[in-house]
């Protein structure tokens, strides 16, 4: 295990149990930590139902979001999800560097919010939209709030992609009416424009092949994802 390398990119750690200094908890997250060359590595750990976390966060910069960072592992024979975590105390009232979207607004309000975080925002519900993720709500998109200051939106509970019917599909993955009233203002032109500057003029193709490559380097069967997401993106632009 000496040879154990964090580079949050979606590979598989192995077993990990014997690394782990310290499991802690914040709310209902499970903490680990592990100290490596005396630094401290925090993640969260979630149970392992497949890779569709792991793929999701290597798809985000495609689409100019940031990664959350991601690593499959094993503790004590169990499969888990470990994801990059932090903590920001010198520069916001939260505990932990990452809030849901809804307890953020509820507490600040939504002047807090300026044009640019807005921006970052938005390109979450449309992430997950062109993905074909489950339950497009508030509480699916996640700011986390860094140290310099900086707060950047990403997105969580990926682990729900609609299998079904594409009438069905549609209608488990659409943006909600609420969040279309309160971070598009209530137009899809906003939603167009927003996919617009993600794919920033690349044409389907080009987007396809870097899809591929992210899929392929998991597993060829979820190849069928990328002319999901390429569908999707051609039916809004």
């Amino acid at each position: 295990m000496t040879s154990l390398s964090f580079k949050w990119d979606g590979s598989d750690l192995g077993e990990i149990a014997p690394c782990i200094a310290k499991l802690d908890y914040e709310g209902t997250d499970v903490i680990g930590i592990v100290i490596k060359s005396l630094k401290t590595i925090r993640f969260r750990i979630y149970k392992y139902e497949d890779d569709i976390p792991l793929i999701a966060d290597e798809l985000k910069p495609i689409f100019g979001i940031a990664k959350t960072g991601r690593h499959k592992a094993s503790i004590y024979n169990t499969k888990v999800i470990l994801c990059k975590s932090l903590t920001s105390e010198d520069c916001t009232k939260y505990k932990s560097g990452e809030v849901n979207l809804t307890e953020v607004k509820e507490t600040l309000g939504k002047e807090f919010f300026k044009d640019n975080l807005i921006n970052e925002i938005r390109k979450s519900f449309v992430f997950r939209w062109i993905l074909g993720l489950k339950a497009n709500s508030e509480k699916t998109v996640v700011l986390t709030f860094r140290p310099t200051g900086l707060i950047t939106s990403g997105i969580y509970r990926e682990t729900d992609i609609s299998l079904a019917t594409e009438e069905k599909n549609r209608e488990q993955t659409r943006i909600l009416k609420y969040v279309m009233k309160d971070w598009f203002d209530n137009t899809y032109e906003n939603v167009r424009k927003t996919l617009e500057e993600m794919i920033d003029e690349r044409s389907t193709g080009e987007l396809r092949d870097k899809i591929d490559k992210v899929l392929e380097r998991f597993d060829p069967k979820y190849i069928w994802w990328a002319g999901t997401i390429a569908r999707r993106i051609q039916d809004r632009i």
